[in-house]
C-alpha cells in the first residue's frame, strides 16, 4: 500500500523543518547527501522483514534483537546508509520502499506486506514495521516513519515517546488499546492512553506524528512500568509489568511496545524495545524488556491453589509477582490465564505450589518446590496434580508441565486439539478423527481433524461418563483437561485455547 502521497510526505516534512529551524543539509537534498534510516521489525508473527529500497535489499530487520545482532557495524542494530546488496550508498531523496517477509517454504514467493514512498532524509530517521501477516483487515502491516532528529537530550529529565505495536488489541475492538502507568500498579490515571499504530503525545494520549518534539513524554522517577489493556486494571488481564523502581535522567527513548497479548504457536507475547535517539550513530537499542507467560491449573482437590515465586532478586518467595491474576486462589478443577514474567527478573526462578497465597507464614504450606529457567517468547502450563487416586488427604501433589507454544496445521482446513490427562482417579477412553485413546495420567497427546464442531463421549472404562463438546478452528489450537473425579459419574474437563 501507499503509505501517503510523495507530495504530502514532503510537505509535511517541510513543516517540521520550519517549524525548528532548517539544518544546513536542507540544502543538499536530494542528490548530493547520504540518508541514515533505522529498521525496527515488530511485525508480530515475522522472523525477518526484508526491506528493499528501489528495488534493492537495503536491510534485513530481525524481530529477535538480542540474537540476530551483534554489536559492531557489520551486524549490529542501528542506523544505515549502504545497501546491504552490494555496500553502495543510499542517497537522500524520494525512494519507492518495499518490505517483503520471505517465505517459510523454500522455492516459495513470499509475501509484499507495505509499499510505500518517502523522501529520506541525511539525518536520524527510523521506520518501523508492525502488524500481522495473514491477520485481519485491521492487523495488515503498515509503516510508520519517525524523524529523530527532533529535540537533544535534557541532563536534568528523560523523555520518551512511545508506539503501540500491539495488533491483537484494539483492531477488532472499538475504543481499545493500551494504558501505560509509570508504576508497578494502576493509578488512578494512566499516563498514556494510546490506540493501536499511534503515537504518543506530552499531553498524555496517541496523537503523535512522528515529526515533533512534543511526541515525547517526560518520565518522572517511575516505580516501575505498568502496561494494561484500556480501562481494564485487572491483574490477571496486565499485558506487560516490571514491578522495580529504576532511575532516569538525561534518556531520550522511543519506546515500541509489540507483540501479541494472546500469542499462538510461536507468536511472541508483548515486549518492549527501547530505541535510543539521542547516542551518537549508530543509535541502536538500549534495552528489549521480553517476557514468557506462565498458567497454572488446579487439578487437585485443594480448595485454593496459589503458585509462589522466587526470582533472582528476591529473599524469598512472592505473590506480587506479578500481582494476582491466573496465580493466586484457584479453585480446584480451574485454568488460570497466562501471567506475563520478565526474563531480566525471573528468567530463573523458584515455584511453589501453595495453599496459600499468603507470604507471611508458608510453614506448612508449601507443597511442592521447582526451578525453572526460561527463555524469551515461551509459554508454559504448570499443572498442579495429585498421583494418589480420590487423595482427599493431597499427599502426592506435584507438577505436570507442559510447553504451550502449540502450532495451528499447516493446511487451513484443519484444527488442533490436544488431550492432557491430569488425574490419577480414572483412564480417559474416547474415540475421535478416528484415532481410539486411552489417557492416563500424565498422557498427553495432539490431534489434527477437519475444522467444525464436535462432541466426544468420554469413558473411564465401564461406560460413558460425559461428552466433551468443542469447536475447532485453523487459528487455535484447543486444549482439553481431564480433571479429578469429584466422585460423581460424570468425568470433570476443561477446555481452554492455546
Amino acid at each position: 500500500m501507499i503509505q501517503k502521497p510523495l507530495f504530502v510526505a514532503l510537505a509535511i516534512i517541510a513543516l517540521a523543518f520550519a517549524a525548528q529551524g532548517c539544518q544546513p543539509y536542507c540544502e543538499s537534498l536530494p542528490s548530493e547527501s547520504f540518508a541514515s534510516v533505522r529498521i525496527l521489525n515488530a511485525v508480530s508473527n515475522a522472523p525477518v522483514v526484508l526491506v528493499y529500497i528501489d528495488g534493492k535489499l537495503f536491510d534485513s530487520a530481525y524481530y529477535d534483537l538480542i540474537n540476530n545482532y551483534v554489536p559492531g557495524p557489520t551486524r549490529g542494530f542501528g542506523e544505515r546508509d549502504s545497501y546491504r546488496a552490494d555496500g553502495t550508498k543510499l542517497r537522500a531523496g524520494a525512494h519507492r520502499i518495499v518490505a517483503v517477509v520471505p517465505s517459510s517454504i523454500p522455492g516459495e514467493p513470499g509475501d509484499s506486506i507495505v509499499k510505500s514512498d518517502y523522501v529520506l532524509f541525511n539525518h536520524p530517521q527510523t521506520l518501523i514495521y508492525y502488524g500481522k501477516v495473514r491477520g485481519t483487515p485491521t492487523q495488515a502491516p503498515r509503516v510508520m516513519y519517525l524523524n529523530d532528529n527532533l529535540r537533544s537530550a535534557d541532563l536534568k529529565a528523560s523523555y520518551a515517546r512511545f508506539i503501540d505495536a500491539v495488533p491483537d488489541i484494539g483492531t477488532d475492538q472499538s475504543n481499545s488499546g493500551i494504558d501505560v502507568f509509570f508504576s508497578d500498579s494502576a493509578t488512578p490515571r494512566p499516563d498514556l492512553r494510546m490506540s493501536y499504530g499511534t503515537i504518543s503525545d506530552n499531553t498524555g494520549g496517541g496523537n503523535g506524528t512522528g515529526l515533533s518534539a512534543n511526541d515525547y513524554v517526560q518520565i518522572k522517577s517511575p516505580q516501575g512500568l505498568l502496561i494494561t489493556p484500556t480501562n481494564d486494571t485487572l491483574s490477571q488481564d496486565n499485558i506487560l509489568k516490571v514491578p522495580y523502581s529504576f532511575n532516569t535522567g538525561g534518556l531520550l527513548f522511543t519506546i515500541v511496545v509489540r507483540g501479541e497479548t494472546k500469542p499462538v504457536g510461536d507468536e511472541p507475547p508483548v515486549s518492549i524495545v527501547l530505541l535510543e535517539d539521542a547516542q551518537e550513530s549508530p543509535r541502536g537499542f538500549s534495552k528489549v524488556i521480553e517476557t514468557f507467560g506462565v498458567r497454572v491449573v488446579n487439578s487437585t482437590h485443594i480448595p485454593s491453589l496459589s503458585l509462589l515465586v522466587k526470582g533472582s532478586y528476591d529473599q524469598g518467595p512472592r505473590n506480587n509477582i506479578p500481582s494476582g491474576g491466573g496465580l493466586l486462589n484457584l479453585a480446584p478443577d480451574s485454568v488460570g490465564n497466562y501471567i506475563p514474567f520478565s526474563t531480566d527478573f525471573h528468567a530463573t526462578a523458584d515455584f511453589w505450589f501453595s495453599n496459600t497465597s499468603s507470604v507471611n507464614d508458608t510453614t506448612g504450606h508449601l507443597l511442592y518446590h521447582f526451578k525453572r529457567t526460561h527463555s524469551a517468547n515461551e509459554r508454559s502450563t504448570y499443572i498442579a496434580i495429585d498421583t494418589i487416586p480420590h487423595d482427599s488427604n493431597n499427599l502426592g501433589i506435584t507438577l505436570l508441565e507442559l510447553n504451550d507454544t502449540v502450532a495451528p496445521p499447516d493446511q487451513s482446513s484443519m484444527g488442533r486439539v490436544r488431550f492432557v490427562n491430569t488425574s490419577a482417579d480414572y483412564n480417559a477412553q474416547f474415540t475421535f478423527a478416528g484415532k481410539t485413546f486411552n489417557l492416563k495420567q500424565r498422557d498427553v497427546v495432539e490431534w489434527d481433524a477437519p475444522v467444525g464442531s464436535y462432541s466426544i463421549p468420554i469413558s473411564n472404562g465401564t461406560a460413558v461418563k460425559t461428552s466433551v463438546p468443542f469447536n475447532l478452528t485453523n487459528g487455535l489450537p484447543v486444549t482439553v483437561f481431564f480433571m479429578p473425579s469429584s466422585g460423581t459419574e460424570t468425568i470433570p474437563y476443561r477446555i481452554s485455547t492455546r
